[in-house]
């Protein structure tokens, strides 16, 4: 025998049991049935309904516990990772990659602000508010003060605006070094 009429008398066999099992439908109306007969159909589909839904409670029972042993592990690995140099290597990389930008923002902004306050201050005061000098000191330890108004100078004006402008300046850096990278 080849493989040939082998292989055709398997499929008869086949076809021939499957005809055999299969059963002949009718469908008919429900207020055909009976009452016993309507009373066990929704029992069966009653029946079929928590089939179906205990194979989904199944489903989602073993998906928790799968979640639940996925987690387990991932925490237990972390901390065992996190004990070790690498570990606290890659924790800083990962505070950096969330914090960093705004760590230097906030470091850089406040160097500037130390800085250049007290000196725009000096300057202003310096040059534009009128303040008393010394102008000369006698052998008794008399001194003569006169006081510089710088009202009716025009490089005084000058001076004041350009200080103005210089704020002005200074504040949109800050406010661009703090909130430019958002």
């Amino acid at each position: 025998m080849n493989f040939k009429s082998l292989l055709v008398i398997v499929c008869i066999m086949f076809a021939s049991v499957s005809a055999q099992t299969q059963q002949e439908m009718v469908t008919v109306p429900k207020a055909s049935l009976t009452a016993d007969q309507q009373a066990a159909l929704a029992q069966q589909g009653l029946q079929d309904k928590i089939a179906t839904y205990g194979k989904w409670v199944g489903l989602g029972d073993e998906v928790g516990k799968a979640v639940d042993g996925s987690l387990k592990a991932i925490t237990s690995n972390a901390v065992e990772l996190s004990k070790t140099g690498v570990g606290h290597f890659t924790m800083f990389i990962i505070a950096w990659k969330v914090i960093g930008d705004k760590a230097i923002a906030v470091l850089v902004g406040l160097l500037f602000l130390i800085f250049f306050t007290p000196i725009f201050v000096w300057s202003f005061w310096r040059m534009c508010i009128p303040r008393r000098v010394l102008t000369s000191k006698d052998k008794d330890g008399k001194k003569e003060w006169r006081i510089i108004n710088f009202n009716d100078n025009h490089e005084t004006e000058v001076s004041r605006w350009a200080h103005f402008v210089v704020l002005i300046i200074f504040l949109l850096a800050e406010s661009f070094i703090f909130f430019g990278k958002s």
